[in-house]
């Protein structure tokens, strides 16, 4: 039983490192480039008026990619359509994806020409 407990304790051990690994090379180039774009518009010349529209056209851009690229949308989606999938019929598995899919790409579309906008 030992070497068992040994083993998932290497494991746990691997996978938080791993975790760690992943998540301070993603959030620290962000932190450090964020920083520089926020020190570099506040030296620009453009006036407080200007600089105030590019960061809210900017935060628009970075909700939708926090909903669709990191996971929000895929996390609340995916789940739901794999437990239709093994429990309804074929026809009640393509009106559910319709049902979902149709106005979350109408969502989409909306947000896309808002952000050109």
């Amino acid at each position: 039983m030992s070497s068992i407990q040994s083993d998932h304790d290497r494991v746990e051990a691997l996978m938080i490192r791993s975790f760690l690994t992943v998540s301070t090379g993603n959030r620290l180039p962000r932190g450090v480039l964020g920083f520089v774009r926020d020190a570099a518009s506040r030296r620009c010349s453009a006036p407080a008026r200007s600089r105030m529209h590019f960061l809210v056209a900017f935060q628009l851009v970075n909700v939708v990619r926090r909903l669709l690229s990191e996971g929000a949308l895929n996390a609340a989606l995916v789940p739901a359509w794999l437990r239709v999938r093994e429990t309804e019929a074929p026809s009640q598995r393509r009106r559910s994806r319709g049902a979902c899919w149709a106005p979350s790409a109408a969502a989409l579309i909306a947000a896309a020409a808002l952000i050109g906008l």
